[in-house]
């Protein structure tokens, strides 16, 4: 479904291979219908994401699987993207016995909606330079899950990798 939300300009496709909106991150779960309905065309939208997880890779850093690259962008079945390797995803949480979401946890798109954070975004949207240091604050505010109190499924899945 990603490649048809990125094309109705819901919103653009992140590091992490889900589709990045402007208002809730990576944080939602996308659906389709199929229709014939007669509907308004949209377009894909560009909000300044591509650059900001060019920089960003605080979701590559913190993967426990390892499952998101670190690296630039490569053609993956026609299309210039992030690869995302799905099949490790997949083993680490059959490891830990549940989904894992980390990435969704620290991605800083996912930030509340609030004034402070609503307003970084917007930033974020104008200028390249904001992004990087966004990401620079992000990294000396919250550094690694550092953005209140942990879930109890991040603690958890912790624990397995110390195990």
């Amino acid at each position: 479904v990603v490649p048809t939300f990125v094309d109705a300009g819901i919103g653009e496709q992140g590091r992490t291979s889900h589709v990045v909106t402007k208002a809730f991150g990576n944080n939602f779960r996308p659906g389709a219908v199929a229709t014939d309905m007669p509907l308004a065309v949209d377009k894909p939208v560009n909000f300044g994401l591509q650059d900001f997880c060019e920089k960003c890779k605080i979701c590559a850093d913190e993967c426990p699987s390892g499952a998101i690259s670190k690296g630039g962008k490569e053609v993956v079945r026609g299309v210039r993207r992030w690869h995302f390797n799905g099949d490790k995803c997949r083993r680490y949480w059959d490891s830990i016995g549940r989904s894992c979401g980390i990435c969704q946890y620290v991605c800083p798109w996912n930030f509340p909606n609030n004034w402070f954070h609503n307003t970084v975004r917007e930033l974020n949207q104008r200028s390249g330079l904001m992004r990087t240091l966004a990401i620079v604050g992000h990294h000396l505010f919250y550094g690694r899950f550092r953005r209140g109190p942990q879930p109890e499924w991040i603690v958890q899945s912790k624990g397995v990798l110390s195990q």
